[in-house]
């Protein structure tokens, strides 16, 4: 049957003691916009309306599309989450005459109201608060993870799905939930898009469907809360978060992904690469839930998630003693940045921890002894030569030009040394080996984008081509359809000329018996009826032979052509397989490249972020720290 349209449900909204038998709905009335109507909140699978009855506030969730199963999903997700008493989630009733259109009645879903504000809408007011953001990110962190522990899934957590009321969470929309009860169904919905992987399809059903969408939402709120600038620098909040679809099809494209990765502050780096890992994976029902390899809400519980948690953090590393190997702390002159960064790497130093650690700056190690001569040298010639001017031994220019000399031959001497110094060939090194290490991230970078670009090249061309190999066998069912039509066309045209021949001998047959027993006396009447019968029966005997006849040439006609068709159709789905085997072997060839390549890069990244913690130490090595080391100026 013809399912009803938003209109439908409009019209009927307006009347609702005709329109429903719920006697708590029969009695509301709908809450209604600026002109007096219903005022609908409507999706892609329902229109809702808000009823109000008594007091009590109830949401009607009327269906634009419907499935042969829906009252048994309803039947099973409600009697679950009866049974699971999750806050999160609200009581609602399957009605299976809920609604009446047109004298017919149709399936609704009454839910108890959810009020509270969508979590896009919260997240935008409260964007520059990071602890108002750090709690919802915690406490959606806890509904994922009961819902987890119940075997529950949304099927399709979005911002639209999720309402915030007073620091607590609720679910709404569970046209796509998952319980257990349901295994061995399909999946009706595939969510929203900027909060799914571009893998997931109908096949996907189970306890799994949340763990990409977590990801999304977590990750969001966890950047927000440490750079809430993201917000208006990527301009979203209309229909996503921080990502979108987009992000999750190319995400070494993504603008989003790139500032994270490449922040100055590790957390953020480390969601961008590990968020990045994530959608890389294939296998959905693998994903690993955030909080287990993020470990914020481990940071957290110990008060260390912070916006920047490094010059926090930095003070209080600075008080603790660093397992220095031997049981011994060494000098810091004279020490490499090996020993510094293993120093602040190695022994009991939490993992955890290790991101915020701000070790002590390398400074220039002694002899300063020649340094020193060169310029007390330097000094005591500027002297001599003031001193001999005003004796006046030598003239103000002679005085200038000599002591320019000096200066100049001095600072020469120095700046050899400085060039000499250990410190600052080792902070060149550093910065050689990062250069390096940054050139052939981009490299690998560039390799992924092309092979990005050629799988996406190879799946449209896989598209084009089972598409026409589709297109052809749909032409090849019509053309079979219509010569089994023509084959019945012809069957029935010569069907109906026996029909009607053996209509006429009944008709003739009935006649001769009727003036038979008006002519023919009694006694004699059962032979001549007999007689009569009999002829028409050897009459008929030719139709029936030709009616058999035609049937099964007809049923021959119906078996060549299915043979014909039935060979044609074996050798497009030959074909078919054989294109998709071996686009699908290129695009395996492709992904283990691009996996790979993925690998290298994040190897790379990992090495930037090391090497540039290193360089930190080496911010004090410079020609002006020098100076004043040698001048004894400054001292750490």
């Amino acid at each position: 049957m013809q399912w009803p349209t938003m209109s439908d449900y409009q019209d009927a909204m307006q009347n609702p003691a005709l329109a429903f038998k719920d006697p708590g709905l029969r009695t509301g009335v709908p809450v209604t916009d600026g002109l007096g109507l219903p005022r609908p909140i409507t999706g892609g699978f329902a229109s809702v309306y808000q009823v109000v009855s008594g007091g009590t506030k109830w949401a009607v969730r009327c269906f634009l599309r419907h499935h042969q199963d829906s009252e048994q999903r309803y039947a099973v997700i409600g009697r679950v989450l009866s049974n699971a008493r999750l806050p999160y989630t609200v009581q609602f009733q399957y009605l299976r005459e809920g609604i009446r259109i047109s004298d017919k009645w149709y399936p609704v879903l009454k839910m108890e109201w959810a009020e509270g504000e969508p979590l896009h809408a919260y997240v935008a007011r409260n964007r520059s608060s990071p602890e108002a953001l750090r709690d919802l990110a915690e406490a959606f962190s806890e509904m994922c993870r009961e819902l987890r522990a119940k075997s529950i899934a949304h099927g399709d957590l979005q911002h639209g799905n999720i309402l915030v009321a007073h620091g607590t969470l609720k679910l709404v929309d569970y046209d796509g939930m998952y319980v257990p009860g349901l295994e061995g169904f399909p999946s009706h919905e595939m969510g929203h898009p900027n909060y799914q992987h571009p893998k997931r399809g109908k096949d996907h059903f189970g306890p799994y469907l949340d763990s990409f969408s977590e990801w999304v939402i977590y990750v969001s709120l966890a950047a927000l809360s440490v750079s809430p600038e993201l917000w208006d620098r990527l301009q979203v909040g209309d229909e996503q978060l921080l990502f979108a679809r987009k992000d999750f099809v190319d995400p070494h494209g993504s603008r989003v992904l790139k500032l994270l990765r490449e922040s100055g502050d590790p957390l953020l780096r480390k969601m961008g690469d590990e968020f990045m890992k994530v959608i890389m994976i294939d296998d959905l029902s693998s994903l690993p839930p955030p909080d287990e390899v993020l470990g914020l809400a481990h940071v957290r519980s110990r008060g260390l998630w912070l916006p920047q948690p490094s010059a926090v953090l930095g003070k209080l590393v600075r008080k603790v003693k660093p397992p220095w190997v031997g049981g011994q702390e060494p000098s810091q002159e004279g020490a490499g940045p090996g020993a510094l960064v293993a120093a602040t790497s190695a022994g009991s130093v939490p993992s955890w921890l290790s991101d915020y650690l701000e070790p002590e700056t390398v400074q220039f190690s002694p002899p300063f002894t020649l340094d020193r001569a060169v310029m007390g040298g330097c000094i005591g010639v500027l002297f001599a030569l003031f001193r001999f001017q005003i004796a006046g031994y030598l003239s103000i220019k002679a005085a200038l030009w000599c002591g320019a000399g000096s200066l100049v031959g001095s600072g020469a001497v120095l700046l050899w040394r400085f060039l000499g110094r250990p410190e600052l060939k080792q902070k060149k090194a550093l910065l050689a080996q990062l250069k390096g290490v940054r050139s052939e991230a981009r490299r690998v970078e560039n390799t992924m984008g092309k092979l990005q670009k050629e799988k996406e090249a190879l799946l449209e061309r896989e598209r084009r081509s089972t598409d026409n190999i589709m297109h052809r066998l749909s032409l090849l069912a019509a053309e079979e359809q219509e010569e089994m039509a023509r084959v019945q066309a012809w069957l029935g045209d010569r069907m109906k000329s026996i029909s009607e021949a053996r209509e006429a001998l009944n008709k003739a047959e009935a006649e001769e018996l009727a003036r038979a027993a008006n002519t023919v006396a009694l006694p004699f009447l059962r032979k001549k009826a007999s007689a009569i019968m009999e002829h028409y029966r050897r009459r008929r005997e030719p139709l029936l032979r030709k009616e058999e006849k035609l049937r099964l040439q007809a049923e021959k006609k119906r078996d060549r052509i299915r043979l014909k068709y039935s060979e044609i159709s074996q050798m497009l789905h030959a074909r078919l397989a054989e294109v998709r085997m071996s686009f699908g072997k290129d695009a395996g060839e492709l992904d283990k490249k691009i996996a790979s390549e993925n690998t290298r890069l994040l190897s790379l990244r990992e090495t930037e972020v090391r090497l540039s913690r290193e360089l930190k130490i080496y911010s004090e090595v410079s020609f002006g720290a020098y100076l004043r080391r040698v001048a004894l100026i400054w001292r750490r």
